[in-house]
């Protein structure tokens, strides 16, 4: 649904305006004395409290609806992302992907509108494996980062069960384990200090090409 300028103005003055006490609330008050009145209170006060919520429902729906033309991300690329999603979560991801992709050229650059993580930063913290593989071949950044300052290694060291394999591919084509998400910690700070497999990944890491550029 859409607001014109001419509209809003009007819809708001609508909204913004105080309730005002209807008749039959008079009418409860002015009886409220006599017999009866304490009940007759309490029902006054009852229809006043519905009132006011309606009214802070309203505001809030339409502060919600003037906001939406304001956000970075399209209604369309929400709607891709989501459906994008579900090709991951697919059995066959990879396949699913392929087709996806296929409709949907841009699907390396999408970003998720509550927290901006990439369709790579879903996949590694889902341990999708074959999704990762795809997305990183068409050029899905392994560094960027949500709003948290999390990468995509952030998000599968946190998913609790480490791939290797999404870990190494993730390595290879350029992923930092030393970058620091907004708490300052690195993939490595959150992966089990004492488990073999880490200290596999330091190694592996550091036996990459110094060509990424990246602090080893």
């Amino acid at each position: 649904m859409r607001f014109t300028r001419t509209s809003r103005p009007a819809i708001w003055r609508s909204v913004v305006t105080a309730p005002r006490i209807t008749q039959t609330e008079r009418e409860l008050e002015n009886e409220a004395t006599g017999a009866g009145g304490k009940k007759r209170n309490e029902t006054r006060n009852t229809m006043r409290q519905s009132r006011l919520a309606l009214h802070s429902t309203a505001l809030l729906m339409l502060f919600a609806i003037s906001c939406g033309g304001c956000t970075r991300t399209p209604r369309n690329d929400v709607i891709t992302f989501d459906r994008a999603c579900l090709a991951i979560s697919e059995s066959d991801a990879d396949k699913a992907l392929r087709e996806f992709h296929a409709r949907n050229p841009t699907i390396s650059t999408l970003r998720d509108p509550f927290d901006q993580g990439t369709l790579l930063h879903f996949a590694a913290h889902r341990n999708r494996r074959a999704a990762v593989n795809y997305l990183v071949s068409i050029g899905c950044d392994p560094n960027a980062r949500n709003t948290e300052g999390n990468t995509a290694l952030h998000l599968h060291a946190r998913a609790g069960l480490i791939d290797s394999a999404i870990v190494e591919t993730l390595l290879t084509h350029g992923a930092g384990p030393n970058l620091k998400n907004s708490a300052g910690k690195t993939f490595f700070d959150l992966l089990d200090q004492s488990s073999p497999e880490t200290d596999r990944f330091r190694s592996f890491f550091r036996a990459l090409p110094e060509s990424n550029g990246l602090q080893k």
